[in-house]
This record gives structure tokens, C-alpha cells and sequence, in this order.
């Protein structure tokens, strides 16, 4: 079992799941919440105007953070989030599968 400690004085402690724990990509929202790899996002795509929900995972061909479809197939790279102002994060795969089934 994994653990974090939240209290080192009073030996709090809680289990979580490995697979639970998502890399920070450095970017934030336009809330200023960071935005972690397995986080859902919402945006607003600058050229069409048009709203989207992606869910965000790492590329390995590339060696960066993506926005990605429903289907696994990989619609905005790390670079191009730059482009986009609207991004907000308003979930994750982890609790909140309903967004990305």
C-alpha cells in the first residue's frame, strides 16, 4: 500500500491508489488550478469559438502533455495550449468518468 502523510505529528495517513497520481504539466487554468495529467479540462478553441472536453494525458512520441478525445486519439499538444486562453479544469478520469465515457 502507498500512503501520504498529511499530519507527521499525529501519524495521519491516507491510502490512495497509484494509479490515481497524475504528473503536474506546469501549465494552469484560467482559474490558476494547475492542471495535472488525468484532469479534464474544458476549453474554448480560439479558431472556431466552439467548447470542447478533452482529458489531459502524456504523449511519449512527443515527450508532452495532450489534450485528449474520447476515442484516445490525441487533439491539442502541450505547444498549442498556449493558443488556447479558456482552459479550465473541471474534473478528473479518476472521479468523474462520466465526462470522458
Amino acid at each position: 500500500k502507498l500512503y501520504i502523510v498529511a499530519d507527521v505529528l499525529h501519524s495521519e495517513l491516507f491510502v490512495i491508489d497509484p494509479k490515481t497520481i497524475g504528473q503536474c504539466t506546469g501549465l494552469i487554468d484560467k482559474n490558476c488550478v494547475e492542471v495535472f495529467e488525468g484532469d479534464i479540462c474544458k476549453y474554448v478553441n480560439p479558431y472556431n469559438k466552439e467548447s470542447y472536453i478533452r482529458d489531459v494525458r502524456y504523449c511519449p512520441m512527443f515527450a508532452c502533455f495532450g489534450l485528449y478525445k474520447k476515442d484516445g486519439s490525441i487533439y491539442e499538444y502541450e505547444s498549442d495550449w498556449l493558443k488556447i486562453v479558456e482552459v479550465e479544469v473541471i474534473g478528473n478520469i479518476h472521479e468523474h468518468e462520466i465526462f470522458i465515457k
